[in-house]
């Protein structure tokens, strides 16, 4: 830049200035909310998946809880349901528990491994497993291990003779 020329700063004048925000439906006729509240609602899906995956297990089911809720309300439908799947994989569940509940819950295959023994199922390598819900192979083989301890199997090629309602994803 040329010495001389003017450089624009932000003001706490500048910075409260009333300038017209337009909202999602002057931009598409079926969006529900002002286009700010977008970018907020998916730093809490963002910030939630970041910490699960830090296992931080706690805080990301506040922020994803959040998420939810905020995309279901705007018309998000495929990040909600984004959202929705992340927080399964955090362990939240809605229902109470019982000492016989608590027994078959110790059977029964979270969100994350139901989703990864059936990609293994299919014959994904565990880098492709991987790749879809965006976890490492390291972590891909932490969760067979765990399948194969609840089901009762040993190796891939068993898989096959699981039921198929036994590798649904809980709660649906």
């Amino acid at each position: 830049m040329a010495s001389g020329q003017h450089v624009p700063t932000a003001t706490a004048e500048t910075a409260n200035t009333n300038r017209p925000t337009a909202t999602a439906s002057q931009v598409h006729p079926r969006a529900k909310v002002p286009i700010p509240v977008v970018p907020v609602t998916c730093a809490h899906l963002l910030y939630g998946e970041w910490l699960r995956r830090a296992n931080c297990r706690t805080d990301a089911r506040e922020q994803l809880r959040t998420a939810h809720d905020l995309l279901s309300a705007i018309g998000m439908e495929a990040f909600a349901e984004r959202a929705s799947r992340e927080l399964s994989a955090t362990g939240e569940t809605a229902r109470k528990r019982t000492a016989l509940a608590t027994v078959e819950a110790d059977h029964e295959l979270t969100a994350q491994e139901a989703q990864v023994a059936q990609l293994a199922r299919d014959g994904l390598s565990n880098p492709e497993i991987g790749a879809r819900p965006f976890i490492s192979a390291h972590t891909v083989q932490y969760h067979l291990g765990k399948v194969f301890t609840k089901l009762g199997i040993s190796s891939r090629g068993q898989l096959h003779r699981v039921p198929p309602g036994r590798l649904d994803t809980p709660g649906r």
